[in-house]
């Protein structure tokens, strides 16, 4: 199972592209599930600074851009990451401030985690 300082790492796996009109925010995780496993609590906060094409997000002091590829118009935003490596991350942020962060990848098959929580403003 991914600890939370791990799920973090996902985050700063793809190159900087960008975006814009998004607000920077503060988000903290709060609840980790594992696919197969019950869900655990966590503590694990993150910024977010718009950079155009999406986000970038610092966790641990290191940044990694999040390319949006959601519509402008949608409803709740999206973000994608992709690293060589084949991890993939997911981050879809509500516009009440919820958000659910999953990372895929393959640890001796196929592993995949969603972790919720809430970014402080609205988006």
């Amino acid at each position: 199972m991914l600890s939370a300082p791990r799920l973090a790492l996902g985050l700063f796996l793809y190159p900087a592209t960008a975006m814009a009109d998004l607000p920077a925010m503060t988000c903290i995780l709060t609840e980790n599930c594992a696919a197969g496993t019950p869900c655990t609590e966590t503590a694990l906060d993150f910024d977010l600074e718009p950079v155009p094409g999406g986000y970038a997000a610092s966790v641990d002091s290191d940044w990694v851009s999040l390319m949006q590829i959601s519509p402008p118009e949608a409803f709740v935003k999206s973000f994608m990451a992709a690293s060589a490596d084949s991890v993939t991350v997911l981050l879809s942020l509500f516009p009440n401030g919820e958000l659910a962060l999953t990372v895929q990848e393959d640890i001796g098959g196929p592993h995949v985690e969603t972790a919720f929580g809430r970014c402080t403003g609205e988006i």
